[in-house]
């Protein structure tokens, strides 16, 4: 697929579908690159949060020191280990896992943001190219109009007016054909905007089924994929692992420690031997003041009973957002079947018996020059209803957390 995507940017020959042209802006989007390397730094960050802390060198060259029956002390040296309270550094680690589930959950945000910004982009993209098709094809119509015309009019049958009319119609035409050619130029550079592409690559020819179905549960989908979840999990991971790291700082905490003494045998004493001292040793911190353990645990439950109402929070929410998104959707599908398959081609027979009649010298021009504006109408309104269920698409899939067609394949499976 990703050959398929290099082929189309880079001659413009290929043709590829939507998802394709999707994963290649997210495998080049800034923000998931910036998204990414937030998770590996903040990965990186359990070494140091779950290592034991430095041991503690001491030294004391000078001072008073103490005269002893072996001599006098001149210098003393200690060394010490501190062992953090039980479970502490494992709440640590902990701690930077939930910061972890933190950072992924907005790079699947920001995926899903960029996604649709490439959908959407695409989207207007078709509606402003079809439409510059669609205005060529009728001011084709409009020559062929024109040639009828004329026949008339040296047949004696019809009036200049008619074919002044229908030049002022083919101006129009060109007009908003030049409208439309600013259109595609704009859209075109946000599509490569969103596709983080230079301005002079080409875009690759892509097809996309805005009625392409849905045939899953919605709601249990953006319970697995919508990354708010992802959001809600980690604030509940954090919160549980603060609420551990919290009661370990109210258990004791250890350490080890060893001294060295280097006494000199010229002491006062007459029996001064020289020989040094030295003692190892444990020592335990002491959790004595249990009021700062305790709001630290009151904290930490606190931010368990939020998460635990956000949750409910988001899920209602959601619940809204997904019925709404899949009714417009389906609103917006149920239109543009109903303009593509029965109103637009009733509407060229109706253009086409209106022409016939014409030629016929039986219909008016003023019947057929409706006959054609209505269609014209129509094709155009057709453009827009696809466009517009193509978003809507686009929408349900953001709003259920999903990027790419095939997770909602994978989901289905």
């Amino acid at each position: 697929m990703k050959i398929l995507i290099l082929l189309c940017l880079g001659y413009g020959l290929a043709a590829a579908d939507l998802d394709a042209l999707v994963a290649y802006g997210l495998e080049r989007h800034p923000a998931l690159a910036a998204a990414r390397e937030r998770i590996d730094a903040t990965r990186l960050g359990r070494d140091a949060a779950t290592v034991l802390p430095d041991p503690e060198f001491s030294i004391a060259p000078l001072g008073a020191m103490a005269q002893t029956a072996a001599g006098e002390v001149t210098l003393m040296m200690g060394l010490r280990q501190r062992f953090p309270t039980w479970g502490s550094r494992r709440a640590q680690g902990a701690l930077v896992d939930a910061a972890v589930m933190g950072a992924r959950a907005e790079e699947r945000a920001a995926a899903v943001n960029a996604a649709r910004d490439i959908r959407r982009a695409w989207w207007v993209l078709y509606e402003a190219e079809a439409a510059v098709q669609v205005l060529e094809q009728q001011r084709q119509a409009v020559a062929d109009l024109a040639r009828v015309v004329e026949a008339r009019i040296a047949a004696n049958a019809a009036g200049s007016a008619d074919l002044l009319r229908l030049q002022v119609e083919s101006g129009r035409l060109a007009a908003e054909s030049d409208r439309l050619a600013a259109e595609v130029s704009a859209a075109q550079a946000r599509l490569r905007a969103s596709l983080v592409l230079d301005a002079d690559q080409a875009l690759p020819k892509v097809d996309a089924d805005p009625l392409a179905p849905i045939d899953a549960d919605l709601l249990a989908l953006a319970r697995q994929f919508h990354p708010g979840f992802a959001r809600n999990d980690a604030a509940r991971a954090d919160a549980l692992a603060g609420l551990d790291a919290a009661r370990s700082r109210a258990r004791p905490g250890f350490s080890v420690f060893a001294n060295y003494n280097i006494v000199d045998d010229t002491g006062l004493a007459p029996s001064a031997t020289g020989e040094d001292q030295w003692w190892v040793g444990v020592g335990m911190s002491v959790p004595l003041w249990q009021g700062s353990y305790g709001a630290g645990t009151s904290a930490a439950e606190g931010r368990s009973r939020a998460a635990v109402s956000d949750r409910a929070a988001l899920d209602a929410w959601l619940r809204g957002e997904v019925a709404a998104a899949r009714a417009l959707w389906i609103g917006a599908g149920d239109q543009y079947r109903r303009y593509n398959d029965e109103i637009v081609p009733r509407a060229r027979q109706a253009l086409a018996a209106s022409r016939s009649a014409y030629g016929a010298g039986t219909g008016s021009f003023t019947d057929l020059m409706v006959a054609w504006q209505q269609v014209l109408g129509l094709d155009m309104q057709t453009l827009r209803l696809r466009r517009q269920t193509g978003v809507a698409r686009s929408e349900v899939l953001a709003v259920v957390g999903l990027v790419l067609n095939k997770e909602l394949e994978g989901a289905l499976q």
